[in-house]
């Protein structure tokens, strides 16, 4: 399959993705107004976080703008914010498509390596590139996914499991 440049379309019924079709036709997702995310100027601005955890985000938003230009989907990271939850929740990411929220798992950083904050941004941003290049009709780890993952240099794995954190 080859990739198309992520581009804008309208696409009615935006809202939580429905994966149906093992392969959809490209005709991409049209993102509302963004909302903000949070950018590697953001993060120097925030006060509460330590010089390390800082750096830390620096490199993750680094490594996803490689990711999203390597996918043709450079306005990706504009159009979705990218939250972190308390270090309790189940899930190590999700991305709420409709409201186009990634949120990941606070615990992700209070891991000494990087490897898995890294991995888990790059999965809920394949899937908001799926759904911005092909439309919301394919499967949530299917072949489009699968592409978008291995072109940001990770192995395709459909759940990232939380027992993977080390004392959790």
């Amino acid at each position: 399959m080859s990739m198309r440049p992520c581009q804008s379309s309208p696409l009615p019924g935006l809202g939580e993705a429905a994966h149906t079709s093992p392969r959809a036709q490209p005709v991409g997702v049209e993102f509302e107004q963004p909302t903000g995310s949070v950018g590697a100027e953001q993060i120097s601005a925030m006060p509460s976080l330590s010089l390390a955890t800082q750096r830390r985000l620096e490199r993750l938003y680094a490594a996803a703008e490689n990711w999203t230009a390597a996918w043709g989907c450079s306005a990706l990271l504009r159009e979705v914010s990218i939250e972190f939850a308390e270090p309790n929740t189940q899930a190590l990411g999700t991305l709420a498509l409709k409201s186009r929220v990634i949120t990941l798992n606070g615990l992700l950083l209070q891991q000494p390596k990087d490897e898995l904050l890294h991995e888990t941004l790059c999965h809920e941003l394949a899937h908001a590139a799926t759904a911005w290049r092909y439309g919301l009709k394919t499967e949530e780890h299917g072949v489009e996914w699968q592409e978008f993952m291995q072109k940001a240099g990770f192995t395709p794995r459909p759940h990232i499991f939380r027992d993977e954190i080390h004392g959790s």
